[in-house]
């Protein structure tokens, strides 16, 4: 056995800033593993840092947290897996081993590590696809590789979580990502990268609720607070347990033109509307809500997408040319190319389960 003895005064993070001034190291260029709570002080001091999955998900959380506050960006990194597996996994993620090529397959931006982020869209119509991406002060853009089948595929290096980009076609527009996570400036502005998996999730014992005992409250997050927010509805919570709610339907959430909407003619089917927060506050709100044993509904709408915002038709045959909507463009589900249309209907569906 192991016993570690730290006088009250001091915790690891002194040790770490005993090793910044003693030995001339950059701040940068330290990396912390921890996994209990005597590791929360160096996991919170401003270094990167990795959690392993079988820490304890309350320090997972507050080491989330923190980051958040402080405004820390891709300075920590949740690990799947466990102890040891767990700080490979994040060296591999901050670039200090080589990481496992294994692309990714899903639409979109998905950062394969803190500083490299791999991009696919589907452009059939056009010829060429160059990702331009907002990098500190300048701008870097590569031309993505046609995959086959309308796909077009690649990385860029030094760029990640937090970074803005968009899809220059055939040298003529500029688009915001199809399948975007994120959209900080609204439907015309640029997508930004995100990483999912960076969240502390506390719900693993969330065992759901059968359909008899489901007593539903509508809830526009825009309309439910006086900030109109994830994290100002977190604050209500108790409000719905004591009302006697047993679920939550969130009014549709996929990002949407204006300062308030209804939610029905969304854009971006993949991005969490910019006005009530970023991804990972709807996930604190989730998880908010099952931790006071309310389940959550997400509603959808797959039928058509709004008139503002809808550069769909750029990339390829999004719509059908015989049904038509009121509201808007209508889905291409049985219409050449459909197939992929209807994949990523399917697939955004996966997403927002997940």
């Amino acid at each position: 056995g192991i016993i570690d003895l730290l006088p009250a005064s001091v915790s690891k993070a002194h040790a770490l800033a005993w090793w910044v001034q003693h030995t001339g190291l950059r701040h940068d260029a330290i990396v912390f593993a921890g996994d209990s709570g005597t590791d929360l002080a160096a996991l919170t001091a401003g270094y990167r840092a990795i959690v392993v999955a079988n820490a304890d998900r309350a320090i997972a959380r507050r080491a989330s947290e923190a980051h958040r506050e402080a405004h820390w960006q891709n300075l920590l990194y949740l690990a799947r897996q466990r102890a040891t597996s767990g700080v490979l996994e994040g060296c591999r993620w901050f670039g200090l081993i080589e990481p496992a090529r294994r692309q990714p397959t899903q639409p979109g931006a998905t950062p394969v590590a803190a500083r490299r982020t791999h991009f696919r869209v589907w452009a059939p119509r056009q010829n060429r696809v160059v990702v331009q991406a907002e990098r500190e002060d300048q701008t870097v853009q590569a031309s993505l590789p046609p995959e086959g089948n309308g796909f077009f595929a690649g990385e860029l290096d030094n760029v990640g979580p937090g970074h803005r980009y968009r899809y220059e076609l055939d040298d003529e527009v500029a688009r915001p990502d199809p399948a975007s996570h994120f959209q900080p400036a609204g439907v015309h502005g640029r997508s930004q990268v995100v990483n999912q998996q960076a969240f502390a999730w506390t719900d693993q014992h969330w065992p759901g609720l059968p359909k008899r005992e489901l007593i539903i409250y509508e809830l526009h997050v825009g309309a439910f607070t006086e900030a109109g927010t994830f994290r100002a509805a977190i604050e209500r919570i108790g409000e719905l347990v004591e009302l006697g709610v047993t679920a939550v339907e969130l009014m549709p959430l996929a990002q949407s033109p204006g300062r308030w909407n209804w939610g029905y003619d969304g854009v971006d089917l993949f991005a969490v509307r910019n006005t009530y927060g970023e991804p990972d506050d709807l996930k604190a709100f989730v998880d908010a809500c099952h931790g006071a044993g309310l389940a959550v509904i997400h509603d959808v709408v797959y039928n058509h997408v709004g008139p503002e915002g809808n550069y769909l038709a750029d990339f390829g045959p999004y719509f059908s040319t015989r049904h038509h909507t009121p509201w808007g463009e209508a889905f291409n589900f049985d219409e050449p190319q459909a197939e992929q249309v209807r994949k990523f209907i399917v697939d955004n569906a996966i997403f927002w389960l997940q």
